[in-house]
């Protein structure tokens, strides 16, 4: 959420005049005592705020007032800067020698998004349409004119703060629905992209990426070399160690690949993901020429010759390794990495 609101039924009331104020705080009042022609009055809030009642069964309101525009403006701010806003605005139309009601509406509008602005006037009303378009939402600016009954005021208090309570409280629940939908999302595209043993990239994220350091390249020739790793004897090693082994030692050979190849000197970019079952694959921007490239593959090579300990027991492995480069063997990334692919198996074949 943009703010952190917390559920009151807090009002600020606007007025250049002490009388009118006085009033308010009256009729807005825990003591304020309604005829027997308006017990209905205590009916509807009882139904609109629940517990929210005092011990007569009236609607609590806290009450806060100012008799300028631009204090309202700042004491709308400082509400919403301490996560307390107000549940209602009533701004009187004339106050002067300041800015009018209308004038302090879209200012505190611009502040309070969901705050709901009675516009209170003893004179004819701006036509209502214009002035919701004026200070949208349309659902959040009223008209109220004056004089006006105590009772007509609370229950307009009250039927406002339960629209302000039931506003907020569907906007906890889609704030909540969209973080749900964002969390499947995520997981959805981690699913799909990234392989659950390395949290590598997978196969069909690697392609993105080639394409992605293709298309950033500084020029359409600018060398990008793909190096294919085929783990010789893993699934042999996987029997006889056992399923969580191997994987434990398929995590480490991701974790080795990432640190040699983000130490290589002169490649600015770097991509290493999981290709298949047993074989992995480096994504090296930056390779100028042959003789980098043999270095490149070389430290590659002796980083899985290193021994890895998994499980207190030291394993050696080696591995066949084929490689393409962007833009010699292709001009797209399913193409090198095709290219990649069938240097990878000669090598094999000649093992």
């Amino acid at each position: 959420m943009a703010q952190n609101e917390t559920a009151t039924n807090r009002i600020l009331v606007v007025d250049d005049d002490a009388m009118l104020i006085g009033e308010y705080l009256r009729c807005l009042g825990k003591d304020f005592e309604p005829d027997s022609a308006t017990s209905t009055l205590t009916d509807l809030e009882k139904v609109l705020f629940g517990e929210e009642t005092d011990e007569k069964g009236a609607a609590k309101f806290e009450v806060q007032s100012c008799d300028q525009g631009k204090i309202a403006v700042e004491a709308v701010r400082e509400a919403v800067k301490v996560g307390n806003p107000f549940s209602i605005v009533f701004l009187d139309i004339r106050m002067p020698p300041g800015i009018d009601g209308i004038e302090a509406a879209k200012l505190i509008r611009e502040i309070d998004q969901n705050v709901n602005i009675v516009i209170v006037t003893g004179s004819v009303s701006p036509e209502p349409e214009n002035l919701g378009k004026e200070i949208p939402p349309a659902d959040r600016i009223f008209f109220f004119k004056k004089p006006f009954h105590a009772v007509e005021c609370r229950q307009l208090a009250a039927a406002l703060c339960g629209k302000w309570h039931s506003d907020l409280s569907l906007r906890h629940a889609n704030d909540v629905l969209e973080q749900r939908v964002w969390d499947r999302t995520e997981a959805l595209h981690k699913l799909a992209y990234y392989d659950p043993v390395t949290d590598l990239p997978n196969r069909l994220m690697l392609l993105d990426e080639l394409q992605l350091l293709m298309d950033d390249a500084e020029s359409p020739d600018s060398n990008t070399a793909v190096v294919l790793l085929d783990i010789e004897r893993f699934s042999f090693l996987n029997e006889t160690m056992g399923y969580e082994s191997g994987t434990a030692l398929l995590s480490e050979i991701g974790k080795r690949l990432v640190r040699t190849c983000s130490d290589l000197v002169g490649a600015p970019q770097s991509v290493v993901g999981r290709f298949g079952a047993d074989e992995f694959a480096c994504l090296i921007a930056g390779v100028d020429d042959d003789a980098a490239l043999e270095d490149v593959v070389e430290r590659i090579k002796q980083s899985i010759e290193e021994p890895f300990l998994v499980r207190s027991r030291e394993i050696f492995l080696k591995a066949s390794i084929g490689v393409a480069w962007h833009p010699v063997h292709g001009r797209d990334s399913k193409t090198v990495f095709r290219r990649a692919e069938a240097a990878l198996h000669r090598s094999m074949r000649r093992l």
